[in-house]
C-alpha cells in the first residue's frame, strides 16, 4: 500500500524530498532514506536493542543533537505517534527564516538514536566508507560478500529483533561523473532472495532508491525491480500504474 503516493511524474529526491513511500508486509520502499526512521518506529520495540544492518554507499551518520533537543524533545513531540506526513514535515527554522527538514537522508539514524537510545543493538555497516561518520553506533564494518555469506547466522541470532536498511546506491560507484553498477544483477538477486527466505525472522526491511546517487531513476528502478521480484512484492507493478516511469 502507498503511505505516500507518488505523483505521475517523479521529481528529484536529493537530501530531503520524498516522492513516495510504499509498504507491503514488513518491507518499506522509498526514494529518500530519511523515511526509514519513521518506518522502523512502526515495526520495532524502541527498547529492543534491535540488530541493525546498514547496506549503503554512505554511512548516513550525521548528528544533529541540538536540533533534536530544541525542536522535538523540548516541544515534547513523541516521534512514534506522528503520521508520516507529520514526521516528514518536521522543520528547523534558521535566523534567515529559511526552513530545513529535521530528518534528511544523512542524519535519520543518529537523530532517531538520540530520541530512542536503546533502539539499536549490534550495528553492522556495509558501505563504501563514504559520507559523515559521527556517533559511536557502529559495532563492526564488513564487506558485502562476507555479509552475504554470514547474513543467515546474523539474523538467526537476532531473536526476531532485526532491522535491515538498504540503499540501492550501494550497488553503484561513480567514475568520471558516470555511475557504474559494480555487482551483477545475479549477485543482487541472490542477496535479495536470501532476505526473502529470512523475511519472517526480520522485523523490518527498508529499501531506498536514492536515484541521484545511482545515476538517475532508470538505474535505481532497474535494481528496485530485482528486489521486488526476489521479495515477491507488488511495488514495481503498482508504481507503473500511477507514474510516468523513465
Amino acid at each position: 500500500m502507498w503511505i505516500k503516493k507518488p505523483h505521475y511524474k517523479l521529481k528529484q529526491s536529493l537530501d530531503e524530498n520524498v516522492n513516495f513511500l510504499y509498504k507491503e508486509d514488513n518491507i518499506y520502499i522509498m526514494d529518500n532514506h530519511l523515511a526509514s526512521a519513521w518506518c522502523w518506529l512502526q515495526e520495532v520495540d524502541q527498547e529492543g536493542k534491535n540488530i541493525f544492518l546498514h547496506i549503503d554507499r554512505h554511512y548516513d551518520l550525521l548528528n544533529s543533537p541540538e536540533v533534536i533537543q530544541e525542536y522535538i524533545i523540548d516541544k515534547k513531540i513523541e516521534l512514534k505517534n506522528l503520521n508520516f506526513s507529520e514526521y516528514e514535515n518536521l522543520e528547523v527554522i534558521y535566523e534567515q527564516k529559511n526552513a530545513s527538514k529535521i530528518f534528511r537522508w544523512d542524519n535519520y539514524i543518529l537523530n532517531l538514536q538520540i530520541l530512542y537510545p536503546k533502539i539499536f543493538g549490534k550495528a553492522t555497516f556495509v558501505t563504501h566508507r563514504d559520507g559523515n561518520k559521527e556517533g559511536d553506533i557502529i559495532t563492526r564494518e564488513e564487506d558485502f560478500l562476507t555479509m552475504c555469506h554470514e547474513i543467515h547466522s546474523w539474523i538467526e541470532d537476532s531473536n526476531n529483533r532485526c532491522i535491515i536498511n538498504i540503499d540501492i546506491d550501494f550497488f553503484f560507484t561513480q567514475l568520471d561523473k558516470e555511475y557504474i553498477q559494480i555487482y551483477t544483477n545475479e549477485v543482487i538477486y541472490e542477496f535479495a532472495k536470501s532476505l526473502a527466505t529470512l523475511k519472517n525472522k526480520i522485523t523490518v526491511i527498508t529499501i531506498c532508491l536514492s536515484p541521484e546517487c545511482c545515476g538517475g531513476w532508470n538505474n535505481a528502478l532497474d535494481i528496485a525491480s530485482i528486489f521486488s521480484e526476489a521479495l515477491e512484492n507488488k511495488f514495481i507493478p503498482e508504481l507503473r500504474q500511477i507514474t510516468q516511469l523513465p
